[in-house]
């Protein structure tokens, strides 16, 4: 399956301290989406799942939930129908999932397949990233044309809980990148990219940080 991050304790992403695991690989090009350098596939980052696996389960602390975004999670659908089967039954049952499809895209596309996933996971939020539905406030999604779907009913009060609080960033550092992991604000990668030029951190022939 190919990944770019697996990355825990994230808070931004849903409620509790969970694992992110960001896919590569999505088509939908979104207007002023923060994560572009996931658009392209990349067979050199293809992680076999029994790596992944692993990888999760030498998580030392306790997972309270694994969010999966990318990217585009549903361009990998037999690998991921794989991934939310091992987390349910071996990590946890709470598992959020962003698709930039809709709801009714995913089941024209995948059929039947989309129920293999929605039977392992507790939350589906689709459709995609609008910059002008954007609010600048609503948590998990980041623009009101996209829906949460409350798969799993016994999480109702941990998530309801979850959107009742301010939209926030968490900034993390691996290596010598810098990721900055939650939903964005209005115009957000373009302004973080003119205040970091202006202060010298980076140049316009450069890269920009990314955005996860």
């Amino acid at each position: 399956m190919q990944l770019e991050y697996i990355i825990y304790p994230i808070y931004t992403l849903g409620p509790g301290k969970r694992v992110g695991i960001w896919t590569i690989g999505c088509s939908h090009n979104c207007p002023n989406c923060t994560s572009h350098e996931l658009h392209q596939e990349n067979i050199d980052k293809d992680i076999p799942l029994s790596k992944i696996y692993k990888s999760l389960k030498a998580v030392p602390d306790k997972i309270d939930g694994v969010t999966i975004t990318g990217g585009e999670p549903f361009d990998q659908i037999d690998e991921l129908i794989e991934l939310v089967k091992f987390i349910s039954q071996s990590i946890t049952k709470d598992i959020l999932i962003y698709s930039g499809y809709t709801f009714s895209e995913l089941h024209e596309l995948y059929c039947n397949k989309i129920f293999k996933v929605l039977d392992n996971i507790s939350i589906l939020i689709d459709g995609p990233y609008i910059e002008e539905q954007n609010d600048n406030k609503t948590p998990l999604v980041g623009s009101l044309n996209q829906t949460i779907f409350l798969v799993k009913k016994e999480y109702k009060k941990k998530y309801v809980e979850y959107i009742s609080k301010p939209r926030f960033f968490q900034n993390l550092q691996l290596n010598d990148i810098i990721l900055s992991v939650g939903l964005p604000f209005q115009n957000d990668k373009i302004n973080i990219s003119k205040s970091l030029i202006e202060k010298g951190v980076y140049n316009e022939s450069t890269t920009p940080p990314k955005m996860a």
